[in-house]
C-alpha cells in the first residue's frame, strides 16, 4: 500500500587500463593536485662530470639534468579530458576517496553497510556515519558526478497497481531523511528505558507530513466511497423493512378479509370441488409463504444496528491514513520489536495495523447486511404465489358459472384477487425491489465476498555510476642514465593513464501492497512472505531452473510430462518432500480407539487446498462468478428433486471460510450435475473423471466432513441417474461408510466425529444428507433386491425432513414435525415424500427377500397385504399433492411418485403368481387373498403409471421443467412397460400399446438428461445394454 524510495551514497570502484591501482593509491600518488600546489621533476638527459685528477681533466662521474612541471600540467598532458580532472581535483581525489573508504570500511569486518543497502537494519549505523556519508553524495552530487538510479525501472516494474492489487507511494527517503530516522530512533533501540518518545514522534510527524500523495490516494478515495456507501446502505436497509413491515401488516388485514370471503361462499360444501379446493390451496400456501417474511424487520434492524460501527472503524482507518499517531504507539513499536528496519517504516501510519483488523470486523459486521439479502429468494417466491393467484381469470371461467352456488364462489375469488392485487401485491413488489437494491449496494463493499489481503516487503533496484573516463595515475620510475664508464640513476613520478569503470552496489524500496482476493487459502492476510516466493517452492525444480511456469500436478508436471522428463519437486521448510505435500493430517486415533480420542478432546481438521493440483484448482480459479453461475444452475435443477445441501449455508460458508477442501470437491460433484445443453459448461465425461480424480485425492489427505459426504452422495446420484455400475452401486456403499465414520446415522446415541452444529439449518442439512444415503440406496437395490442394504432402516422416531421451502429460506417457523412412524396421509413435502417412499420401499424390498425364508406364511402375507394397503393410501395422497397445475410441482414429487410406483409394483409382482418351487403357505386364504389383490392392482397400477407418463412427457416437452424429472422415476415406468409387455403378450390385447409407447417416451425424453432412462428404454427394445 506504501512505497518508499531510499537513497545509499554513490561507489565508484577503480580498475586500471594499463595498471591495476585505485582510488586511494591514485590520488595518494597525486599529492598536491588540488591547488596544482606540486612541481614534478622530469629527466632531461645526464651529461659527464669531470674531475681534476693528478693535475689532468678526467670523467669521474656523470649528472643527471632534470626540469620541473606543474603536477596539474602533467596531467592534463598525460590525459585527453581538456584539463576536466585538475579543475575538479577535489572532487576527484576529495569526496570520491571517502566515499570509497566509507564503502570498503563498513563492509569489510561486518557487512555493516550492506543492511542499508537491503534497507533492513536501522541499528549498526549511527548519524555520524551517515553524516559522512551525506556529506559525499554532496560532494559527488554537487560537482556533476555522473550516476543514474534505477528507481524509475523498479517503480515501473515492481510497484504498478495490477492484478488487483493497490499500491501507495509516500514520501522519499533519500540520505538525509533516513539519517534523521536514525537519530530519531537509536536511543529507542539500544536504550528503550530513555528512548525519546517525543523526539520519535516528531520525526514520523515530519515525515507523514511530508507525505502528500497519501490524502489524495485510491486508498483513501475508497475509504471515503465506503463512508459513503455505509450511508446509503443504511437507507436501503430502511427501505427493505418498511416494505416488510407493510407486508406484514396488508397480510394480517388481506387474511383477515379472505377468511371472511370463504367463510361466505363455502357453504353446505361449495368449495369442495377440485377446482374450488385447488384455489384456495394455492392462496392459502401463497399467505404461509408471506408469513415467512415476518422476520425480515428483525433482520433488518440487526443489520441497522452494525451501520454505526462499521462507519467508526471506516473513519478510524481513512484518519489513520493521514494523521499520526500518539506517542505511545511508536515507542510501542519498539518496545515490541516491531520496527527495525527500513521496510516498517510504512508503520509509521497507523493504517499498517488499523486496516486489517478493519477489515476483518467490518467483514463481520456487513455479514448480517448481506444475509437480509437472502431473503429475496422467499420474497420472489412470495411474488410468484401472488402472481399464480391473479393469473386465472375467474370472471370468464364456464365451470364456476353453471350453478347459483359456483357462481358465488366464482365472484369470491374475484373479491379474492382484487384484494391481493389492490393490498398485498404492491408492497410485496417494493420489498423485492428494495432487497435487489440492496444486493446491488453491498455488492460494491469489496469486502462482502472477498477478503483483504495484506503485504509489505522490498523491491531491489540498482544505483551505479555510468562514468567511463581516464584518471591519472602516479608511477615511480627509476631511469638510469649512461656516460662513459659511470652510470647513475634516480626515481622520476610519472603520469599513466588509467580508467574506471561501473558500480552497481544495490538498493531497495520498501513498499506494502494490498489486494482483494476470492481465493483466500491461497494468500494468509498480513503475511510478509512474497506471494511469488511462496508459488516459486512450490514449482519443479525444471520449471524453476528454466524459469517458467509450472502447473504443480502430481506425480509430474504438464511441462515434464510433455517432454518426457523426470519431474521431482524440492524440499520444503520442514523437510518433507514437496511431492508428498499436502498431507494426510487425519487423527487415525478416532479409528483405533474412539474412546480415548473423545476424552482427548481431539479434532478432525480440513487442509488448506495450498498447494493442491491445478486441475483441482481449475474449478474455483475461473472466478467467483462462474462459482456463482454453476451453483445456482444446479440449485435450479438438481436440488428441487434432491435437496441435500443448502444453497444458503454453503454461499454463507464459501463467503466467510473461503474454499475448504471439503467444499473444493462439492464444488466438482455439483459441476457433473449440470446440464449439457449450456455451451459455458464442462463435458459431463471429462468432469466426471476430473472428479473422482478429486475423490482420490481428497480420500489420501483424510478428508471426511458433511460436505464430503454430500459431495460423494452427488457422485453416486450422477453414477445411479448415468447407470454407471458398477461404480454407483459401490460409490452408494462409500455413501453409507463415511457416514457411519461421521455417526450421523444415529446422532442420539454414537459418537460424533464433529460437534453438533448451533444452527438449526445445518442440522436439518445433516438429516437430509442421511436420508438421501438411503434414498439413493434402496433405488439401487431395485435390481438387486436379494442383496443387503448399505445402510440400516430408519427408526420409526426418526424425523422426517422438514418443509422444503421454508428450510431453503432458513426461515425457522413452528411446523409439525413427521416422524418415520407419522400417518402418510398427514400433508408432506416433496423431500419428506420420498423418503417416506424410500422407506416403504426398503419395508417391501425386506419383505420380498424374506419371503423364501418365511418361518411363518400367515404372517408373512399378512405382512404383504399391510403393505399394500400402506402403499395404495400413500399412493393416493401423493397423486392428490402433485396433482397442483404448476408443473414444476409434478416434477418435484416425481421421485416419490417413481418409488412409490416402483414399490407398487416390486410387491405386486412378487405376490402374483404362486411359488410352484415350495408349496409353503400356499393355498391358505391369506396367500389366495394377496394373490387376487396383487393381479388386480397390477391392472390398476399399470392406468396410473399411464397417466403419470403422459403427465411427465408433457412437463419434458415443454422448457420450463424439463430438467427437474427425477431419474428415480425411471424404474418403475420401466417395471410398468414390462408388465403391459408380458399382459399384451400373454392376451394379444393390442389396443394397451399405447401404454407401453407412452412409458417408453418418458424414459426417452428423461434419458435426455439422465442416461439411466436410455438403458432402460434400451432392455425393453431388446437392445444389450
Amino acid at each position: 500500500m506504501k512505497s518508499l524510495v531510499l537513497l545509499g551514497s554513490v561507489v565508484v570502484a577503480v580498475h586500471a587500463r594499463t595498471t591495476t591501482t585505485d582510488i586511494f593509491t591514485v590520488c595518494d600518488g597525486l599529492s598536491g593536485v588540488i591547488g596544482c600546489t606540486r612541481e614534478l621533476e622530469f629527466p632531461l638527459g645526464s651529461s659527464p662530470v669531470f674531475c681534476t685528477i693528478d693535475g689532468g681533466e678526467e670523467q669521474c662521474g656523470i649528472e643527471i639534468e632534470v626540469d620541473t612541471e606543474n603536477i596539474c600540467n602533467a596531467i592534463d598532458s598525460a590525459l585527453s579530458d581538456d584539463g576536466k580532472f585538475t579543475r575538479k581535483a577535489e572532487v576527484h581525489c576529495g569526496c570520491l576517496p571517502d566515499a570509497q573508504r566509507n564503502h570498503d570500511d563498513h563492509l569489510k569486518d561486518g557487512d555493516t553497510l550492506q543492511y542499508l543497502w537491503k534497507g533492513s537494519l536501522l541499528y549498526d549505523l549511527n548519524a555520524a556515519y551517515l553524516g559522512d556519508l551525506i556529506e559525499t553524495e554532496s560532494c559527488l552530487i554537487d560537482n556533476g558526478f555522473p550516476y543514474q538510479i534505477g528507481r524509475s525501472q523498479a517503480i515501473s516494474k515492481f510497484l504498478q497497481p495490477k492484478d488487483g492489487w493497490k499500491v501507495l507511494r509516500l514520501q522519499e527517503v533519500n540520505m538525509a531523511v533516513y539519517r534523521s530516522l536514525v537519530a530519531a530512533t537509536w536511543t529507542c533501540t539500544f536504550d528503550v528505558d530513555n528512548c525519546d518518545k517525543a523526539q520519535l514522534r516528531s520525526f514520523f510527524v515530519n515525515y507523514i507530513s511530508n507525505s502528500d500523495g497519501v490524502s489524495s490516494s485510491e486508498l483513501t478515495r475508497m475509504l471515503q466511497s465506503w463512508l459513503t456507501l455505509f450511508g446509503t446502505i443504511q437507507k436501503k436497509i430502511e427501505a427493505v423493512n418498511k416494505a416488510a413491515t407493510t407486508v406484514q401488516a396488508r397480510l394480517k388485514s388481506v387474511s383477515s378479509k379472505v377468511s371472511t370471503i370463504k367463510k361466505n361462499i363455502c357453504q353446505k360444501n361449495a368449495c369442495k370441488g377440485k377446482t374450488a379446493s385447488s384455489y384456495l390451496t394455492k392462496v392459502s400456501k401463497a399467505f404461509t409463504a408471506t408469513k415467512t417474511l415476518n422476520n425480515i424487520p428483525a433482520a433488518a434492524a440487526k443489520a441497522t444496528k452494525n451501520i454505526p460501527k462499521a462507519k467508526k472503524l471506516t473513519q478510524t482507518c481513512l484518519t489513520s491514513a493521514t494523521t499520526p499517531a500518539k506517542e505511545d504507539y511508536y515507542y510501542e513499536m519498539f518496545l515490541t520489536s516491531y520496527f527495525g528496519t527500513v521496510r516498517d517504516l510504512p508503520k509509521a501510519f497507523k493504517l499498517v495495523e488499523d486496516l486489517p483488523a478493519a477489515a476483518s470486523e467490518l467483514k463481520t459486521l456487513v455479514a448480517p447486511m448481506s444475509d437480509l439479502t437472502k431473503h429475496s429468494t422467499g420474497a420472489r417466491g412470495v411474488q410468484s404465489h401472488l402472481n399464480g393467484i391473479l393469473s386465472q381469470n375467474w370472471k370468464a371461467s364456464k365451470e364456476l358459472a353453471k350453478t347459483k352456488a359456483s357462481r358465488k364462489v366464482r365472484d369470491g375469488f374475484v373479491q379474492i384477487q382484487t384484494l391481493v392485487k389492490r393490498d398485498l401485491q404492491p408492497p410485496v413488489n417494493d420489498l423485492v425491489k428494495a432487497l435487489a437494491a440492496l444486493n446491488t449496494d453491498l455488492d460494491k463493499f469489496p469486502l462482502r465476498r472477498k477478503k483483504l489481503e495484506f503485504k509489505y516487503g522490498a523491491v531491489p533496484y540498482e544505483r551505479w555510476s555510468t562514468q567511463d573516463w581516464e584518471v591519472p595515475c602516479a608511477q615511480e620510475i627509476y631511469e638510469e642514465f649512461q656516460q662513459g664508464d659511470f652510470s647513475d640513476g634516480r626515481y622520476f613520478t610519472k603520469i599513466e593513464v588509467c580508467d574506471f569503470g561501473p558500480n552497481r552496489p544495490g538498493l531497495t524500496i520498501p513498499t506494502s501492497t494490498s489486494s482483494f482476493s476470492w481465493f483466500t487459502s491461497f494468500i494468509p492476510s498480513g503475511k510478509m512472505d512474497d506471494i511469488s516466493e511462496q508459488l516459486s517452492k512450490l514449482a519443479c525444480t525444471t520449471c524453476r531452473k528454466q524459469k517458467r511456469k509450472c502447473t504443480r500436478e502430481l506425480p509430474s508436471c504438464h511441462l515434464c510430462r510433455k517432454n518426457g522428463r523426470h519431474c521431482a519437486y524440492p524440499n520444503d521448510h520442514g523437510g518433507q518432500d514437496a511431492a508428498s505435500s499436502p498431507r494426510n493430517t487425519f487423527p487415525i486415533l478416532f479409528f483405533l480407539d474412539s474412546y480415548t480420542f473423545k476424552q482427548r478432546s481431539s479434532a478432525v481438521k480440513n487442509p488448506s487446498i495450498f498447494g493442491f493440483p491445478e486441475e483441482f484448482l481449475e474449478i474455483i480459479n475461473r472466478g467467483g462468478e462462474h462459482v456463482s453461475q454453476s451453483l445456482e444452475v444446479f440449485f435450479a435443477t438438481v436440488h428441487p428433486i434432491f435437496p441435500i445441501v443448502s444453497k444458503r449455508y454453503l454461499e454463507k460458508q464459501i463467503s466467510s471460510e473461503g474454499y475448504s477442501a471439503d467444499v473444493l470437491l462439492l464444488l466438482h460433484c455439483i459441476d457433473i450435475l449440470l446440464p449439457q445443453d449450456n455451451e459455458q459448461m464442462p463435458s459431463s465425461q471429462a468432469a466426471y473423471l476430473r472428479a473422482k480424480r478429486c475423490l482420490h485425492f481428497m480420500e489420501d489427505l483424510g478428508v471426511i466432513s458433511i460436505r464430503s459426504l454430500q459431495a460423494v452422495l452427488l457422485l453416486a446420484f450422477y453414477e445411479v441417474a448415468h447407470a454407471i455400475y458398477p461404480a454407483a452401486y459401490l460409490t452408494v456403499g462409500h455413501c453409507a461408510r463415511l457416514g457411519h465414520a461421521l455417526g450421523i446415522h444415529d446422532r442420539r446415541n454414537v459418537l460424533q466425529m464433529f460437534p453438533t452444529p448451533m444452527s438449526w439449518t445445518a442440522v436439518e442439512e445433516i438429516r437430509r444428507t442421511w436420508w438421501g444415503v438411503i434414498v439413493v440406496d434402496r433405488f439401487v437395490n431395485l435390481g438387486l433386491s436379494d442383496r443387503p442394504f448399505s445402510c440400516e432402516d430408519a427408526r420409526p422416531e426418526d424425523l422426517l425432513p422438514m418443509d422444503d421451502t421454508l428450510w431453503d429460506l432458513g426461515e425457522q417457523v413452528v411446523t409439525p414435525s413427521l416422524a418415520v412412524s407419522s400417518d402418510t396421509d398427514l400433508p408432506a413435502t416433496p423431500f419428506a415424500r420420498t423418503c417416506q417412499a424410500a422407506h416403504l420401499l426398503s419395508r417391501v424390498l425386506s419383505h420380498i427377500r424374506i419371503g423364501s425364508n418365511m418361518k411363518s406364511p400367515s404372517n408373512y402375507y399378512s405382512e404383504g397385504l399391510q403393505l399394500h394397503n400402506i402403499l395404495s393410501s400413500f399412493r393416493l395422497a401423493l397423486t392428490q399433492e402433485a396433482s397442483n397445475e404448476e408443473p414444476q410441482v409434478l416434477a418435484a414429487y416425481s421421485s416419490a411418485l417413481g418409488l412409490c410406483f416402483s414399490a407398487l409394483i416390486s410387491l405386486c409382482d412378487n405376490h402374483s403368481c404362486a411359488d410352484l418351487d415350495d408349496l409353503s403357505g400356499v393355498g391358505t386364504p391369506e396367500q389366495l387373498r394377496m394373490q387376487q389383490l396383487a393381479l388386480q392392482s397390477l391392472h390398476g397400477i399399470g392406468e396410473w403409471m399411464w397417466e403419470f407418463a403422459s403427465h411427465l412427457n408433457l412437463l419434458l416437452e415443454g422448457s420450463e421443467c424439463k430438467y427437474t424429472v427425477s431419474p428415480f422415476a425411471t424404474e418403475s415406468l420401466y417395471a410398468a412397460a414390462t408388465q403391459y409387455q408380458w399382459y399384451i403378450q400373454e392376451t394379444g390385447r393390442e389396443e394397451l400399446m399405447p401404454a407401453v409407447d407412452a412409458m417408453k417416451q418418458t424414459l426417452r425424453l428423461i434419458g435426455q438428461r439422465w442416461k439411466v432412462g436410455e438403458q432402460y428404454l434400451a432392455i425393453l427394445e431388446g437392445e444389450e445394454v
